[in-house]
C-alpha cells in the first residue's frame, strides 16, 4: 500500500522506483465498456507531476470564498500547491506553493479547507486562499496519518490517526471547537481512503487493501462491508442520480470499482491505470479526482456528484451526459433484472 511505499528508504526505495517507472510511463486509465454504458465520464486533470511518485495527491477547492482554485498536497516534495480547477494541468503549472513538511491529505468541511501532516502531533491546519496555514487545536491532541474527509452535513472532519487517550482509529473532529470522538478503533487494521456518505451518516474506509468498510458515525456500528480482490485504496460516495449511495474505489491494481449500497455488486468502470490511490471530491463541480502515479483523473457520475455538491457541467458535457445517461438507464435496468433472477455477483 502507499503508506508502506512512502516509508521505504535507501536501496528498498530505489528497487520500488525501478519497478514502478516503466509501468507508469505506458499506463493510461480509461473507462471500460461497463463504465461507458453506466454513463460515467473520465478526463485527465493533471499529468507529468514532477517525476516523483505521488507528487500529485489529495486535492480540495479553496472555499474562503470559492476562487475556482484547487489546493493540492505534494507529499513527495513536502509542499502545498494551488492549481486552476480545469483539466490539462501539469506539475509546473502551479499558481502558488508553500512548504508543508509531511504533507499528506486535504479536505473541505463547513465551507473551509483543511490539510494534514502525517505522523505530526497537532498536524491539522486550516488553509487560506493564499495557502496560509492556521493550526487547529484538537482536545487532547491528534496525530493525523492517512485517510481524511469532510462531512458535507455536519461540517466536521473525519480522519484516521492517533490520540494518546484512545490510540489508532477513525475520529470525528469538530474543527471549530476541537472536540474529537473516536468512531472506530483500528486495532490491527490500518485504515485509509476515507469518504463520507451524502447524508453525513456513514464514513467509508479502506481496510487492509482488501475491503471497504462503512461505519455509522453516531452509533459507530459497522453498516457496510465490501470485500475486493482489486486492492482498493481511495474511496468516494455518489450523491444523486442513477447511482445515489454507490461507492467508488480507486484501486492499487489500476482499476476503478463501482460498488452498490449493499456492498455486494461491484463493477469495474475503469481500467488500464498505474496504481490508484487518493481520491478527492471537487465540490466546485461535483466530480471526483483520482490520483495515480504521475496522473490525476477526473470522474463524473451521471446526474450525480461527489462531496455533497451539485455539478454544473458545460453545454458539451451536458450533451455527453445525455447520451451516457440513456445508455446508463439501460445498463442499470439490465443489472436490476439480473438481480431479480439471481443472487448478487461481482462483475469484473
Amino acid at each position: 500500500m502507499v503508506r508502506k511505499a512512502r516509508r521505504l528508504t535507501g536501496v528498498a526505495a530505489l528497487v520500488c522506483l525501478a519497478v514502478f517507472v516503466p509501468v507508469r510511463a505506458q499506463a493510461n486509465l480509461t473507462l471500460t465498456a461497463a463504465g461507458i454504458a453506466d454513463g460515467f465520464i473520465l478526463s485527465t486533470y493533471a499529468t507529468g507531476v514532477g517525476g516523483n511518485n505521488y507528487s500529485f495527491l489529495g486535492a480540495a477547492p479553496l472555499l474562503n470564498p470559492n476562487v475556482n482554485t484547487m489546493a493540492v498536497i505534494d507529499n513527495a516534495h513536502g509542499m502545498l500547491r494551488t492549481y486552476a480547477d480545469v483539466d490539462g494541468q501539469t506539475y509546473g503549472s502551479a499558481l502558488n506553493s508553500v512548504s508543508f513538511p509531511n504533507a499528506i491529505n486535504i479536505a473541505n468541511a463547513g465551507g473551509k479547507t483543511y490539510a494534514t501532516q502525517e505522523f505530526v502531533l497537532g498536524g491539522l491546519y486550516r488553509v487560506s486562499n493564499s495557502l496560509g496555514l492556521t493550526p487547529v487545536s484538537v482536545t487532547g491532541g491528534f496525530e493525523p496519518i492517512l485517510g481524511f474527509a469532510g462531512n458535507p452535513v455536519s461540517g466536521h472532519l473525519l480522519a484516521y490517526g492517533f490520540t494518546a487517550s484512545a490510540g489508532f482509529g477513525v475520529y470525528d473532529i469538530n474543527p471549530l471547537t476541537g472536540a474529537i470522538t473516536q468512531v472506530v478503533a483500528s486495532g490491527p487494521n490500518n485504515f485509509d481512503g476515507l469518504s463520507v456518505s451524502p447524508d453525513g451518516k456513514i464514513v467509508y474506509v479502506e481496510s487492509n487493501n482488501n475491503s471497504i468498510l462503512g461505519y455509522n458515525i453516531l452509533t459507530h456500528a459497522l453498516v457496510f462491508n465490501a470485500s475486493s480482490t482489486h486492492q482498493p485504496d481511495g474511496t468516494g460516495a455518489i450523491s444523486g442520480g442513477l447511482y445515489n449511495g454507490y461507492v467508488i474505489a480507486n484501486n492499487n491494481d489500476g482499476t476503478v470499482s463501482l460498488i452498490d449500497p449493499t456492498g455486494t455488486i461491484q463493477t469495474i468502470i475503469a481500467s488500464g491505470g498505474t496504481r490508484g490511490d487518493f481520491t478527492s471530491p471537487d465540490t466546485n463541480n461535483g466530480t471526483l479526482l483520482l490520483s495515480e502515479l504521475d496522473f490525476s483523473y477526473r470522474l463524473s457520475a451521471p446526474e450525480g456528484s461527489f462531496g455533497g455538491s451539485t455539478p454544473e457541467p458545460s453545454t458539451l458535457t451536458v450533451f455527453g451526459f445525455g447520451l451516457a445517461i440513456m445508455a446508463g438507464y439501460g445498463w442499470l435496468r439490465r443489472k436490476q433484472s439480473a438481480g431479480l433472477a439471481s443472487s448478487p455477483t461481482t462483475q469484473v
